[in-house]
Formats: C-alpha cells, sequence, structure tokens
C-alpha cells in the first residue's frame, strides 16, 4: 500500500530534512591541501593557525597549538612552521592590529589552513596603506563525524561552548593595547559572542574566567557571518548577553533567504529557536544603548540561496565593509592606560 506524504509529515521525514540541512551547512568545507602555499604575503603582515582540536573540554589548562606562515628562502613560496604563544604575542606587538577568523563547520585543519590564506587574500584587495596586519584563524574541532548529519551539527553546536572559552582565555593573554577584531562565520560566530560573553564576567554553563591577565583592553570590533546562534542571545540577561560590553561595533551579515539558516531549530532539542544569522536580532532596541553598535545587512541578494562561506569572502563589497569595520583606520585606538 503506499503511503501518502502530506507537506505537514514533518516528523515522518525529519531524517531526510536533516540529511539536507547537514549537506548545506558543510557546502564549501572539501579538505584543502596543508603543505606549501604560494607566499602571497605582504612583508609587514603574518598569517598565524591557532589551533584548540587537542585542547579538549575541560576547564584547566588550555592546551594550543601555534602554526605560521613562513617564507622560504629564495623561493616564492611559503609553509606552515611550529611555533609558540610567545612568539605569537611578540609578533602581535609588532603589528598594528590583530584580526581572528573563526570558522564553521566540517572544516579540517588543513582547510582552516586554505581558508585562512582566503580570508587574507580577499582582505587584502581592501587595503588601502601600509600598516602592518597580524591575521589569525582559530583551528577548533569540527570535522565530520560518523553518526548521521543531526548529529554532527548538534556535537559542533555543543563543543561551541568549550570552544569559546578557549578562545577567551587567547585573547585574555594578548597584550590589551593592541586593537582587535574577530570575524566569524555560522557557528565560529557562536564561538566568537561566547568568548565575548566570557571576558564580560558572564559564563557559559560551568566555564568562567576565573583569573584574568588584561581585565580592561580596548574593545573589539565583529563581523559575523551566517551567525548559527539564537537571535536572542546578545540581549542583556541572555545566554550571550554580556558580549556587547565588549565590542565597539559589530556587523551582522545575515541572510534571509539562506536554507540552512531557515532550519537552525533542529540543533535544540527542546524549543524552536530562529537564528541570529536568519533576520537579525531579536527585538534590538532591547539593547538599550548598546543599539548603536550594532549594524545589520540582509545579504541575500549578495551571496543567494546558500550556506557557503565562500560567497562571502569573493563578494567584493561585502568585504569592503567587513574591512572597513575590522581595519581601525576611521579612529585612532587609546591605549587601556589612556581611557
Amino acid at each position: 500500500m503506499t503511503q501518502r506524504v502530506t507537506g505537514g509529515n514533518w516528523r515522518g521525514h525529519r531524517w531526510t530534512y536533516a540529511c539536507l540541512v547537514a549537506g548545506l551547512w558543510a557546502v564549501g568545507s572539501a579538505a584543502g591541501a596543508s603543505g606549501p602555499c604560494t607566499r602571497g604575503l605582504r612583508e609587514q603582515d603574518s598569517v598565524w593557525v591557532v589551533s584548540s582540536r587537542h585542547a579538549g573540554s575541560c576547564r584547566g589548562e588550555v592546551r594550543l597549538r601555534y602554526w605560521q606562515l613562513l617564507p622560504r628562502a629564495e623561493s616564492t613560496t611559503a609553509s606552515w612552521h611550529l611555533g609558540d604563544e610567545e612568539q605569537f604575542r611578540e609578533d602581535a606587538l609588532q603589528r598594528n592590529r590583530t584580526l581572528i577568523y573563526v570558522h564553521g563547520n566540517r572544516v579540517s585543519q588543513g582547510e582552516a589552513r586554505r581558508r585562512v590564506m582566503a580570508v587574507y587574500r580577499a582582505l587584502r584587495r581592501q587595503f588601502r596603506d601600509d600598516s602592518p596586519l597580524q591575521l589569525v584563524v582559530w583551528s577548533w574541532p569540527t570535522s565530520r563525524l560518523r553518526g548521521g548529519p543531526l548529529k554532527d551539527v548538534r556535537v559542533k553546536a555543543q563543543r561551541a561552548r568549550p570552544t569559546a572559552y578557549q578562545l577567551a582565555w587567547f585573547v585574555d593573554r594578548i597584550d590589551p593595547d593592541v586593537p582587535l577584531g574577530m570575524m566569524g562565520f555560522s557557528l565560529g560566530s557562536r564561538v566568537i559572542t561566547g568568548a565575548l560573553h566570557l571576558l564580560g564576567g558572564g559564563r557559559l554553563g560551568s566555564f568562567a574566567l576565573a583569573e584574568r591577565t588584561h581585565p580592561e583592553r580596548l574593545p573589539v570590533r565583529a563581523v559575523l557571518m551566517a551567525s548559527a546562534l539564537d537571535s536572542d542571545w546578545l540581549l542583556p540577561c541572555r545566554y550571550h548577553g554580556r558580549a556587547m560590553s565588549q565590542v565597539d561595533r559589530v556587523l551582522l551579515l545575515n541572510n534571509a533567504c539562506d536554507p540552512a539558516m531557515r532550519w537552525y531549530h533542529l540543533i535544540d532539542r527542546c524549543g524552536r529557536p530562529q537564528a541570529l544569522g536568519l533576520h537579525g536580532l531579536d527585538c534590538p532596541s532591547r539593547l538599550g544603548a548598546d543599539r548603536a553598535k550594532v549594524c545589520q545587512r540582509n545579504v541575500c541578494r549578495d551571496v543567494g540561496r546558500q550556506h557557503d562561506f565562500f560567497s562571502y569572502i569573493c563578494c567584493a563589497s561585502l568585504m569592503r565593509q567587513v574591512w572597513h569595520y575590522l581595519a581601525f583606520d576611521d579612529r585612532r585606538p587609546l591605549s587601556v592606560a589612556q581611557r
């Protein structure tokens, strides 16, 4: 006997929808090469990978690994060299600004390296001066898991919380006078806002920054693309409610026709939350004075009906606006001591 399938028969076919959605979330996540790459770097710039893939999810000592892209002698190529935290911090002091990019789901270690170079090339097209830049990709464990697509997305959403703690710990140790920008895509945006919430004195379950290296620092500038977090989390007293206290400005690049964002509620087993990256902030007027820090843009016409990181960074108009937010060119930041 043939069973009739109706449009409202969601429960009977949610696995099909889940497979479709998880596939959409993984667009553009093919593994990339981790070996030598073309140099393509200005002499005054540096590119780093900081990885928490081996750090675990405990609140104890955070174990990070550092790699820097360095040119080969008498060659037009560059390769990744293992470094350490001290080298990274010294490098940060030599640059005018540090930008941290946090990738989304289903990105391997090698793919993270490929993507940070794609980000660098996209931003470099917008450079208007010779000011040095330190660009960092935060590489966290989002490689594809077995057990089905829905489980994969839910596990990564859970991992975002300890990863946010590790990122907050890392940022707290950067010199507070270094202008800091952060850019995240999809679940990477969730990691960023969670880290900012912790830096603002908040908690994420059992995670909190009990001891601070630099309790005061210059405010951060953030760009969040297709943000995979609840649309009300940045409001006061919500899950990431203290994140806004740490930012100078934040640009939300939302996509009202993103098919993956429409099924974001599958991440939550209990409620049916809407994604921030779909229609933007829920009740932004509740932010009070922090409302002036937020700029939102619907990028449906720019990137189309897809959940693809490369569609964002390959759009020149979007990257011009991103660089305008992250470059700190519109003002000369004061030091923490002068504030």
